[in-house]
């Protein structure tokens, strides 16, 4: 029999690194690994405006509004009730902000709420270049300006530590942002 597990997983108009499975004890692993915030992960965002400070951490209240057409999640006050925290690093890249009037983030999640980073921006006005979804007023050439760059992570059977490392996609050059690829 074949197996396929998802211990992770990425919002539909998100690109980058997506882990999978090949055997059930893999998958448990690695899905432990996200729960006890051993894996580490490195997303990159192309946001509207120019988020103050230039790095920090986000420590949020998330509540889910699932079933409604309203955003999936939004930041509430601490001690709302159904509210999970939402830790995020965060650090803006050096770059011309007058392109489009945007900016590029490096974001570092230490929890994975659903929707955490779209919903973390937009709470801040900065959504994410293509997010409608989350007030976004400019469009993306392909889904939204979100993508997962790198995770590392201790291999389910071998215990050694991986990173993997995704390439953005060309509409951020398209964009008007050039990247290192050994950023």
């Amino acid at each position: 029999g074949v197996f396929l597990g998802m211990p992770q997983r990425l919002d539909r108009p998100v690109t980058g690194v997506l882990i999978f499975a090949k055997t059930p004890k893999a998958a448990r692993r690695l899905a432990e690994g996200f729960a006890e915030r051993t894996v580490r992960k490195e997303y990159w965002a192309i946001v509207e405006g120019l988020p103050e400070p230039s790095e920090g951490f986000w420590d949020d209240w998330l509540l889910e509004e699932r079933g409604t057409n309203k955003n999936p999640a939004k930041v509430v006050a601490e001690g709302t009730s159904k509210a999970r925290n939402a830790l995020t690093r965060y650090r803006r890249e050096n770059i011309d902000p007058l392109v489009c009037h945007r900016s590029w983030l490096r974001l570092w999640p230490e929890t994975g709420r659903r929707h955490q980073l779209r919903a973390q921006l937009a709470a801040r006005g900065t959504p994410i270049v293509g997010d409608r979804k989350y007030g976004a007023r400019q469009t993306f050439a392909v889904g939204i300006a979100l993508h997962a760059r790198r995770f590392t992570f201790t291999h389910p059977t071998l215990f050694e530590s991986v990173t993997i490392i995704a390439d953005p996609p060309s509409a951020w050059s398209g964009a008007g942002f050039e990247f290192d690829p050994t950023d």
